[in-house]
């Protein structure tokens, strides 16, 4: 017993281990929530209790599997995946994983150096990073210590909720060093994947001096190729090193330029100034060349300008030279310069002076430009090219009712309304309301855009699509994917979609058919790159089957249809389900049967079912075409036979269902070719009996392992009736004869053949199959059919036996 317990020590009595209480404490989380706990011994090992549970003190949380550890850092706010991103390499590349995109993305480098954060996902919210600040502690602050290569830098959380804003401040204390700004800017670009929007650049005296700004905008402008807006504010100047910095700007929105004038500095460059907004203090250094390059800005100011060259501005704007400016605005200090001139700023031009009226001109800036105001004036000069609006007189105008109508919507639904005209402005009227003739659907948010957006029905859906560029975008962001997208092309070009989300309904675009128009039939106008579209709407309702008809009248042309598909197939991110080309004549005959095909496996590189019917054929063309074909589930060629005509790949019958009509020209060769379909079916074929036992060979060395049903006719004028001892010559058979037999490929019944004999036959690997000859109708018919798993074979005796 005592050698037996040293072997297996689990048989002995073990005294547990004395956990003695250690000691006690707390600890606060970042929500200021306290917890108690015990610190414990345990086998020489510390562990936190609570209520007698263990507290874990860390969680290896990089050991789980890849998508619960992606669903964790989801679940993260910002910071807290910033903070995660900066432990290793490995955290950087999963928190970059994670896709988070702010919507702002701002930089201040200077007396406060400032990184501020917003995302859509949370509204209301901003992350705030602070550099070199002391904050005054708080009750409620958190300060934490960390690890930044090769420092230990110290955080102070501060949230500060004012009104439906929150802003969570982290004040980084011990960063003193522009090279530390620069590395966070980069680790955020690079884990947000996501450009800088704003960056305002203050070169003072403090810890952040740059000093050169050059290398801090260069460094900038390396990072990434423009910013949206972007701010230089500086107290002294080298001319060489802020030509430098003038040289790299690239602004999409705004530029501000706060530098001080020195005198006989000049610069001019054609990239500074190519934005929509410019503001330039200090501007005694911007010459009439500068203002000439400002020629696509919507909105220029200029403070402490100098009048000279004013006229010649305003000639250029008269010439058309600034095609999309808004508003000019400069100030001269009155100690510099006595009150304008009129006569010598307006010389040559053709104005009206208007004095003693007040008028209001007010003109609203994008937000973050602080560039807003009213200006009032007694008097003023109106030029012929401006256009100006007085406001209304406090008297209401008569509102005279002019006519009344009604218009009926796509649901057939009748609307009566009044028509009247408010201060030469016509609009519709219903019960008193006024019906709105236009929404400006665009200037919506983004969220009430896209719920906008998925409340539309497809057809809407697609219309909004064709708008415009922007809404082609914005349609293909909502995701809406058909369950089945088929075309048609060829005398009538028709395109089929439906979808899960809409069961029971289809909706049918008929390209250039000749439909019989009916009454209720609704007609609209449409632009289609700048051409009118004439667009029949329709509606059929057939039991539980509501389909959408849209007759689109004046596409006659091939590209026109192609643009259609491609434009589908890119907002539905979506491919071509089901394709029937069918070349014979009208205005949608293709001349090119091989472009046609060759153009659609460029759009995508296979399909579901591809259909080809044809009445007359070139060889060459024909090959190009069956070369490029690429289906998954079926195959149908209809074209006439010719004689000599014969092709074969490896591609075109690599399907599941084979249909070949007219089918003189398929050999041997192309039925060892379909090893894998499930179902053959060939009509018109030059079979002969030696063929035909080459088949069934094969069938039974396994050279067919998925073929569930054989099947080929012939007119009985063309051939003799098949000899069954040649067919199965060299192959053991059960022949069944004056035996009804019901042969059913699936419960469906989508295939059903009744016959009172047949020839019983196995594969090598014990499959059965039943060979069967039928006469009706002046047709010959030959099938293998397999027994399978799924089939139905019954005499007359069984109970699933079914008469035809």
């Amino acid at each position: 017993m005592e050698m037996l317990s040293k072997c297996w020590p689990f048989i002995r009595s073990q005294k547990k281990k004395e956990e003695k209480e250690f000691e006690r404490g707390s600890f606060t989380d970042e929500t200021n929530v306290t917890t108690k706990y015990y610190v414990r011994k345990l086998d020489d090992v510390k562990v936190l209790y609570k209520n007698g549970l263990v507290i874990p003190s860390e969680f290896n949380i990089l050991r789980l599997p890849m998508i619960p550890l992606q669903m964790c850092l989801k679940m993260m706010e910002p910071s807290e995946l910033i903070d995660f991103s900066l432990c290793s390499k490995r955290t950087k590349k999963w928190a970059k994983s994670i896709k988070l995109k702010p919507s702002n993305f701002s930089l201040i480098l200077g007396a406060d150096a400032e990184i501020k954060l917003r995302f859509d996902e949370y509204p209301g919210i901003e992350w705030r990073y602070e550099f070199n600040t002391d904050p005054s502690s708080k009750e409620g602050d958190i300060i934490e210590q960390r690890k930044w290569i090769p420092d230990v830098i110290f955080l102070v959380r501060r949230t500060k909720i004012t009104g439906p804003q929150t802003t969570n401040q982290i004040h980084i204390t011990t960063l003193s060093t522009e090279p530390h700004f620069k590395e966070w800017t980069e680790q955020l670009c690079y884990i947000l994947k996501s450009p800088v929007k704003t960056f305002i650049l203050v070169s003072y005296e403090n810890n952040f001096h740059c000093k050169r700004p050059a290398e801090t905008v260069d460094w900038f402008f390396n990072l990434q190729s423009s910013i949206e807006s972007f701010e230089i504010h500086l107290k002294e100047k080298a001319q060489n090193e802020v030509k430098q910095a003038l040289d790299r700007l690239r602004t999409t929105k705004r530029v501000i330029l706060n530098i001080p004038s020195v005198e006989d500095f000049r610069h001019r460059n054609d990239t500074m100034f190519n934005t929509d907004h410019v503001v330039v203090p200090k501007a005694k250094w911007i010459t009439i060349d500068n203002l000439l390059d400002m020629k696509n800005c919507l909105t220029i100011r200029l403070l402490s300008f100098t009048d000279e060259h004013f006229n010649l501005f305003i000639h250029k704007w008269i010439d058309g030279h600034f095609p999309h400016l808004e508003y000019f605005y400069f100030t001269i200090d009155n100690g510099e310069s006595d009150e304008f001139n009129t006569s010598r700023f307006l010389k040559g031009m053709e104005y009206e002076y208007e004095h003693d009226v007040i008028r209001m001109f007010k003109k609203s800036f994008p937000e973050d430009s602080k560039l807003m105001g009213n200006i009032e004036s007694k008097k003023g000069k109106i030029m012929k090219k401006r256009v100006t609006f007085k406001l209304p007189k406090k008297k209401k105008k008569e509102e005279e009712e002019i006519v009344t109508g009604s218009f009926t919507d796509e649901s057939n639904i009748i609307t009566e309304y009044h028509e009247r005209t408010i201060y030469n402005v016509k609009v519709l009227y219903k019960d008193g309301l006024v019906i709105p003739s236009e929404f400006n659907f665009l200037r919506l948010p983004m969220i009430p855009l896209q719920m906008c957006l998925k409340m539309m029905e497809p057809s809407e859906l697609i219309d909004f699509s064709w708008c415009s560029k922007r809404t082609k975008e914005w349609a293909k962001s909502i995701k809406l994917k058909p369950s089945d997208f088929s075309l048609m092309f060829g005398e009538g070009a028709e395109i089929n979609l439906r979808f899960d989300e809409y069961p029971g309904i289809e909706w049918r675009y008929h390209l250039n058919r000749a439909l019989k128009f009916k009454n209720d039939d609704c007609f609209e106008t449409r632009k289609l790159d700048g051409e009118d579209l004439s667009i029949g709407r329709r509606t059929e309702i057939t039991g539980p089957q509501t389909t959408y008809h849209f007759i689109i009248i004046k596409l006659p042309t091939e590209p026109c249809f192609r643009a259609w598909i491609e434009h589908l197939c890119y907002i539905l991110k979506s491919p071509v389900n089901n394709f029937l080309l069918l070349i014979n004549s009208g205005n949608f005959h293709c001349k090119s049967l091989s472009e046609t095909v060759d153009w659609f496996f460029n759009l995508q590189p296979s399909i579901e079912a591809f259909e080809i019917r044809l009445k007359e054929i070139y060889d060459e063309e024909l090959k190009r075409a069956l070369d490029r074909l690429r289906t998954t589930r079926n195959i149908i060629l209809d074209f006439p036979s010719v004689d000599g005509f014969r092709h074969r790949n490896q591609t075109m019958f690599n399907t599941d269902h084979v249909v070949v009509r007219k089918a003189k020209w398929i050999t041997i060769d192309n039925l060892l070719d379909m090893k894998n379909c499930l179902t053959i079916r060939i009509l018109e074929p030059n079979f002969t009996d030696g063929i035909l036992n080459l088949f069934i060979h094969k069938w039974v060395d396994g050279h067919f392992p998925h073929l569930e049903y054989f099947h080929f006719t012939i007119e009985n004028e063309e051939s003799v009736k098949f000899n069954a001892n040649l067919f199965l010559e060299g192959i053991e058979y059960e022949h069944e004869d004056d035996c009804n037999r019901m042969f059913k490929r699936r419960e469906d019944g989508d295939l059903t053949i009744w016959t009172h004999e047949g020839w019983h036959i196995r594969n090598k690997n014990g499959i059965e199959a039943s060979v069967l000859t039928l006469d009706s109708e002046g047709s010959y018919y030959f099938v293998l059919f397999v027994w399978t798993e799924e089939s139905i074979i019954a005499t007359e005796d069984d109970e699933l036996f079914e008469w035809p």
